[in-house]
């Protein structure tokens, strides 16, 4: 009967026009093949073989390829019918002693022609879409993770969800192109690029790490660099150079050009170079109070506000310096301080902090006071006063004066 078989397959293809191709000499096996030329070559074509082991009752659908140019297969074929049920895993298959090369290939040469490899898990939700890679040495796995949110994995194991080396959420907002060696963001003409680092987990103790890693250089530098152009450049990081000190630098290399630099023994920065100001709310800010029309004192021993200066909140060195005259009158002393307290108040002076006494002023010479840096850390606006009193009789001496403060955190 096997061989009945074999003889109705034979001539329904020679009632096709197609001829048996080969009939190997151990007679278990008989194949028909159907060739075509290429067009315009003496090459031959795409060879379809019909395989039918008349011993082991199997039969199955090759295909070779012996052609040079062009190279790609048109129209379909189908394995087993419409539908593979086979016990075992569906396999494209090629013996050859050179690298092995499946192609997918649109022919047609209209604008919206693609080609598309699409690989979809219609099962349980707990099914992989992914593409597996199988050497001798070490097995990869790349595709989609359905038990971690549909993340795209990269895995060094011939499954997803183990030893995971890249990951890709669906919450992921990345307008970018990703390149593995040198680590390069692409964005598109027009918009930022964004490289976000987050961590979707949701305990307490979740955290992001950025790491720059040297492993075991002895001069190499870990550090980011940042570019406008390939001409202006910043760089922070690590200056191995330096005892590994943490540099800011204005080049493309941490330790030339240091505008921050710490260690475990201090900070240093390098300080403005022209004769600009620091901005408000900065490091370095300083204003100032002053009057130079001459004030007259208030009534004898009393405390008066000769100027006043408003404070942001901060930590400040506040100063301040008066400038007496007599004015006809008879001085015995005159004090300067620094308060948060308005009027005849001698509320939170304290001499030898931030009160201070000396002599006064007389006919034939003026005098002089100052009051050295005072701390103030205050955390709401608040207004100081530079604070002025004089003992005195006769007539009432007058002063001028100013109150300064430095921003120095």
């Amino acid at each position: 009967m096997k061989k009945l078989a074999a003889l109705a397959i034979t001539l329904s293809l020679m009632a096709l026009g197609i001829e048996p191709q080969n009939t190997f000499a151990d007679t278990t096996t008989t194949r028909w093949g159907m060739t075509k030329p290429d067009v315009g070559s003496t090459n031959w074509g795409p060879k379809i073989n019909s395989n039918y082991d008349i011993i082991d009752n199997a039969a199955g659908v090759g295909i070779t390829n012996t052609f040079t140019q062009p190279n790609y297969f048109t129209g379909v074929v189908v394995i087993g019918g419409t539908t593979y049920s086979g016990s075992g895993d569906a396999e494209l298959r090629k013996d050859q002693n050179t690298t092995t090369t499946f192609r997918i290939t649109n022919v047609n040469n209209n604008a919206s022609a693609g080609a598309e490899l699409l690989l979809t898990a219609n099962g349980a939700t707990s099914n992989d879409p992914f593409l597996g890679f199988v050497t001798n040495a070490q097995n990869w796995a790349m595709g989609v993770d359905s038990s971690a949110s549909s993340a795209f994995k990269i895995s060094k194991n011939p499954t997803l969800g183990s030893t995971d080396l890249f990951i890709i959420y669906p919450t992921c907002q990345f307008v970018t192109e990703l390149k593995i060696n040198s680590i390069e963001f692409t964005g598109i003409t027009g918009s930022n690029t964004r490289s976000v680092l987050a961590n979707p987990g949701t305990a307490a103790t979740d955290g992001a790490v950025y790491l720059a890693y040297v492993q075991a250089g002895t001069s190499g530098d870990p550090y980011s660099l940042y570019s406008m152009g390939n001409t202006s450049y910043w760089s922070a990081g690590m200056d191995n150079s330096d005892g590994n000190s943490y540099v800011i630098s204005n080049s493309s290399t941490p330790g030339t050009s240091n505008a921050f630099r710490a260690t475990l023994t201090g900070v240093s920065m390098l300080g403005t170079t022209t004769n600009n100001s620091a901005a408000s709310g900065w490091v370095g800010q300083y204003i100032s109070s002053t009057t130079i029309i001459a004030t007259s004192y208030p009534t004898s021993s009393q405390y008066g506000d000769l100027v006043a200066l408003a404070l942001t909140a901060g930590d400040w060195d506040v100063t301040g310096v008066i400038g007496a005259t007599a004015n006809g009158g008879t001085i015995s002393q005159i004090a300067i301080g620094i308060s948060y307290t308005a009027g005849n108040s001698s509320f939170a002076l304290v001499q030898g902090d931030n009160l201070n006494f000396g002599p006064g002023p007389t006919i034939a010479a003026d005098a002089g006071q100052t009051m050295p840096n005072v701390r103030v850390s205050i955390n709401t606006p608040t207004t100081y006063y530079l604070k002025y009193r004089s003992d005195y009789s006769v007539a009432t001496p007058k002063a001028v004066g100013r109150i300064s403060a430095r921003r120095v955190r």
